[in-house]
């Protein structure tokens, strides 16, 4: 770790936004933290930056590599610390920015990485919030629960389940069902309503089958402090969330119920939530609640002009407890994608509840108000894809068509299993009726679909309406917690077997609840296998494997050299717990919860292949991307990497030493390698004008110097019809296409010299011009003087024509030509005679005969009806992107606004240059679409900017002639 002070120094930060624009199309740094642009950061945070290369030490010692100014509190001073990556720089000003100021941030050109080759500067802006107090305790419950609780006398358990030498707060356990349940032992951390007087403390206990604490340890009454979320954690220790009425704290204990070690709130306004999960490679994520001041008036028609909207903050520590990944929602997910009340004075938008490490090194989070599933690229913070919701990416195999569209709602604890799938405690608030689940899906990534596997469902039904947990255990059996149903005295936990059959239940006294239940194995120092082999000789390979005595270590050893002393002897021993105080050179890799111990006696020397059965191990990605780790010394020292490979026949990894000692298992999940980019156009399955040509567009992810698209006839790519590896923006033309053909296309990306991996394979179809209406489509009831979204799919680009039908007769044109982007608002009359035989028909301008018109009937009434809401005004501002792109040589650019405005839209060359102005004027609510002629303009990248009163947004176009 190196830590400098930075010097005040100028900055300029003219054009700043155009250069963020930029940096989008081939940007300069993997990740940076505050999200350029970000409207709502805390005024208490770092400044973050990874460089897709290793950074020399040495060139940080520059006084101006980090230059930051806030527009009200000047400059900043700081201090600078390189991270164990080696790539990743963090910078913590020593004074806290104001509310409500613009920070700009330099990087400057001075950094080299270890070959003294310059890695490019950066420069961006964020903005800081409001600050806001502490939010109350989230998941309260109502009051009629709270009466319920305080009603129901608290029950004990029988005096044989529970020691004589427990204290007399402890609370009571009721053991309802006993069948054979798996082993191990049940955690969990009770609590009751926070400020309500019930007789008993909150605990975090350690339970057998029979309900009798094995171990416990006494966090607080209701009345002053609670904990939840205690589990066992990879390295062997427990973790607890425990929260008083001034902060929320992570406590880390050993066996004997000792905490060792803590993590604490980054800044005033967050708190601990919903999830911490320390790393198997030392590092650790948090998730906090994040609370903002909001002007929401300006977001949703009504809104609270000054309310406190709370988000979540994941944060990524490393072993030094560096904060060296942020990842805040309020530059991922709108806050109108929540399913609250967005009028309140208090908004609890997202209510991120758990934070999951995928198996490929990114992380799934589960936002309960939102009833949604999202997964961040660990590297980038950009969302690869959401599961449920308002934004849905995914199609829903197997479940209940009387949920559709919300299959799953304002749920919990979402895990990914060795397997691939995924399991989920859905809470089922939006169900009707109301009913909680543990369920399963198999996701596939590439095609978007989820396919519910198994659920789960108590008899009679339970209904928890906040907390709640689902965990499958090794044995196949998969235990659940009820969350709040513990309140009302019902079951708190149930373990069933693979058939659903109940193997355990048990209930807390009633007042009293557990966020999550587990069960693990209390004492987790014992080895899941181990073997000692005496008398070893040279050129013998040995199995350490006796499943008649200790179990299986899954581990096999050949030994190429052996200089015995005398009498020799090897013991292995697997562990199924990560390595306590892991440390590396540069970045810690991801590493599997797993570990294996060799010792030896009486060996001189010694050179061996070691194989490790995979099956054996479990938390292992493709075998063949895993390297082997050793240190010398059990539980201290630093790891290193072994001459690894796999064996695909025999599903083994091998890995040659001639040191015993520790070992562990890694891969590289960092971003050094170029990152495959996120396709857009044409999307999957699409269909193409046959008439036209094809322009494709993609995204981009970390540092990018060039790209590599590949357009074939078959999904082998042995058919090629173009072959591109010099482009150097993100985009191409195909410059016809065969009619009724289809076509795959892939691109990947190139920096450092390095390739990245193909983007997923995307299809599309030539096909003829068609207009396609999809809404009103049928069974639509549109109010009268109210406005509606007329929406249509096409493969046209020229404008159209919409009209009203009644019936197959044409009663009015609602607009004779309006730019084709997909959607268009029309207020409808108050003077239109209600009826229920009304269609929409949309038609080419240029070619009549290419017209779509609604399946099926719908009806406008005098009054609301109930079956739709109307939409009076869009309920967000934004700046869409122009159409077409790349264009030539005029371009359809549509924006919405949620109040009247002065408008300002600008267009920019790439050197920040104005070059038009196509709007500068009041504007009322609603959407605009704006024609922008670029004859007489150059080919090139432009930026254009909308300016709405405090929206400001930036968006790219090509302009290719």
């Amino acid at each position: 770790m190196i830590v400098l002070r930075a010097l005040r120094v100028l900055v300029c930060s003219s054009f700043v936004l155009v250069q963020v624009a930029l940096a989008q199309e081939a940007p300069k740094y993997h990740y940076v933290f505050p999200k350029p642009n970000s409207q709502l950061v805390s005024k208490g945070t770092n400044i973050i930056v990874r460089s897709g290369k290793k950074i020399d030490r040495t060139s940080l010692i520059s006084s101006s590599i980090f230059v930051v100014v806030g527009t009200k509190s000047g400059f900043h001073e700081g201090l600078t610390v390189l991270s164990d990556d080696e790539k990743t720089i963090v910078f913590n000003p020593l004074v806290p920015f104001v509310d409500d100021e613009r920070v700009a941030v330099t990087v400057s050109d001075g950094l080299r990485d270890p070959d003294g080759a310059a890695i490019p500067g950066i420069s961006f802006e964020f903005t800081t919030a409001l600050s806001a107090p502490l939010p109350d305790l989230p998941e309260t419950v109502d009051e009629s629960r709270d009466a319920i609780g305080q009603t129901i006398p608290p029950t004990r358990a029988s005096a044989s389940a529970i020691l004589d030498s427990i204290p007399s707060d402890f609370p009571g356990i009721k053991i309802d069902t006993l069948n054979n349940p798996a082993s191990g032992e049940i955690f969990i951390a009770d609590f009751a309503t926070p400020g309500k007087p019930f007789p008993y403390g909150n605990y975090v206990m350690i339970l057998d089958n029979g309900g009798k604490p094995v171990a416990y340890k006494k966090i607080g009454s209701a009345m002053n402090a609670i904990a939840y979320v205690f589990k066992a954690e990879s390295n062997g220790l427990f973790s607890y969330i425990e929260r008083t009425p001034v902060q929320t704290t992570v406590r880390l204990i050993d066996t004997t119920m000792n905490v060792v070690d803590s993590y604490t709130n980054p800044n005033p306004t967050s708190m601990i939530h919903g999830d911490f999960v320390p790393l198997s490679n030392g590092h650790a994520l948090v998730l906090y609640f994040d609370t903002k001041i909001i002007d929401m008036s300006k977001i949703v028609k009504g809104g609270n002009p000054a309310a406190s909207v709370m988000g979540a903050l994941i944060q990524e520590f490393d072993i030094k407890k560096n904060v060296v990944f942020q990842w805040s929602s309020f530059d991922y997910l709108p806050i109108t994608d929540t399913f609250g009340d967005t009028l309140a004075a208090a908004i609890d938008y997202a209510h991120t509840n758990a934070v999951e490490p995928d198996n490929d090194g990114n992380l799934l989070i589960s936002n309960r108000a939102m009833s949604d599933i999202v997964k961040i690229d660990r590297n980038t913070g950009e969302i690869i894809w959401r599961l449920g919701g308002k934004r849905n990416q995914f199609t829903f195999l197997g479940e209940h068509p009387e949920n559709n569209p919300l299959y799953f709602t304002n749920q919990h604890n979402i895990k990914r299993l060795p397997n691939g799938n995924v399991t989920l405690f859905d809470n089922g608030n939006l169900h009707k009726p109301q009913y909680s689940r543990a369920v399963e899906y198999r996701l596939d990534e590439v095609n978007r679909t989820a396919t519910l596997v198994w659920e789960y469902r108590h008899t009679p039904d339970l209904y928890a309406s906040a907390n709640g947990s689902v965990q499958r255990l090794p044995n196949g059996n998969t235990f659940i917690g009820w969350g709040d149903v513990g309140l009302d005295g019902k079951t708190s936990l149930t373990e069933v077997h693979s058939d659903n059959s109940i193997a355990f239940e048990l209930t807390l006294s009633a007042g009293y609840r557990s966020m999550r239940a587990y069960r693990f194995p209390w004492k987790t120092g014992t080895p899941a296998g181990e073997l000692t082999i005496h008398d070893l000789l040279q050129g013998n390979t040995y199995s350490f494997n006796d499943t008649s005595r200790t179990g299986r270590t899954g581990v096999r050893m050949k030994l190429n050299v052996l200089t015995p002393f005398s009498y020799n002897r090897a013991t292995v021993q697997r562990f199924t717990t990560a390595p306590s105080k892991p440390q590396f050179i540069g970045r810690a890799p991801w590493m599997a919860p797993q570990r294996v111990t060799m010792s030896q006696l009486g060996m001189l020397s010694v050179n061996a292949d070691f194989y490790f059965d995979v099956t054996q191990f479990s938390g292992l990605p493709n075998p063949s991307a895993v390297t082997v780790y050793q240190r010398d010394t059990v539980g201290s020292g630093v790891f290193s990497p072994l001459q690894t490979s796999y064996n695909s026949v025999t599903k083994e990894i091998v890995a040659n030493t001639s040191e015993f000692g520790e070992f562990v298992f890694c891969w590289d999940d960092s971003d050094s390698s170029a990152s495959p980019p996120i396709t857009i156009s044409p999307a999957n399955r699409d269909s193409v004008n046959q008439l036209l040509s094809v322009a494709f567009r993609w995204n981009p992810r970390g540092y990018v110097t060039g790209y590599h698209l590949q357009v074939a006839l078959d999904s082998l790519f042995q058919s090629m019809i173009m072959n591109d590896s010099l482009l150097t923006t993100a985009s191409d033309t195909l410059k016809s296409v065969v009619p009724k053909s289809r076509y795959y296309w892939r691109v990947r990306a190139k920096n450092y010299n390095l390739t990245s991996k193909w983007s997923q394979v995307q299809s599309f179809t030539a096909t003829a011009p068609y207009v396609s209406v999809s809404s009103p489509n049928g069974n639509e009831s549109w109010q009268r003087g109210y406005q509606y979204f007329i929406k249509w799919s096409t493969n046209i680009k020229d404008a159209v024509r919409i009209d009203l039908l009644k019936g197959s007769k044409p009663v009015t044109m609602i607009k004779d030509s309006v730019v084709n982007v997909g959607a268009y608002a029309w207020t409808i009359p108050s003077t239109m005679t209600p009826d229920s035989t009304f269609k929409i028909r949309i038609r080419s301008v240029a070619d009549s005969s290419v017209f779509g018109t609604s399946s099926a009937t719908f009806a406008i009434t005098s009054v609301a009806t109930g079956i739709e809401k109307p939409s009076e005004v869009p309920k967000d501002f934004a700046l869409h992107q122009n159409y077409p792109n790349p264009f030539n040589p005029s371009t359809a650019i549509s924006y919405q606004l949620t109040t009247s405005s002065f408008v300002r839209l600008e267009v920019f060359d790439v050197l920040g240059r104005k070059v038009a102005e196509p709007v500068s004027k009041e504007q009322t609510a609603g959407v605009h679409i704006v024609r922008w002629d670029a004859s007489g303009i150059p080919s090139g990248i432009y930026l254009y900017r909308l300016t709405a009163g405090s929206f400001l947004s930036v968006r790219k176009m090509v302009l290719m002639k």
